[in-house]
């Protein structure tokens, strides 16, 4: 688990649901739990991911955290 790899292809993108633009992913662990920050259609949106780091957590649903003005 570190920022410099190695990284390995698993075989598919990450599932982030319907959106039409998915861009410049960034993780951030806090407090111990990880999340994923990306662009979405237009808006920041963060999402727990589970210990893997391949998939979102169970249970967890993305939220929209920063609006274009």
């Amino acid at each position: 688990r570190s920022p410099s790899g190695p990284f390995r292809d698993i075989g598919a993108p990450m599932d982030t649901g319907d959106a039409e633009e998915n861009i410049d992913p960034m993780v951030l662990e806090d407090q111990g739990k990880t999340y994923l920050y990306w662009g979405r259609n237009g808006v920041v949106s963060v999402q727990e991911l589970d210990p893997s780091l391949r998939k979102f957590a169970a249970g967890s649903t993305y939220t929209e955290v920063l609006f274009p003005s």
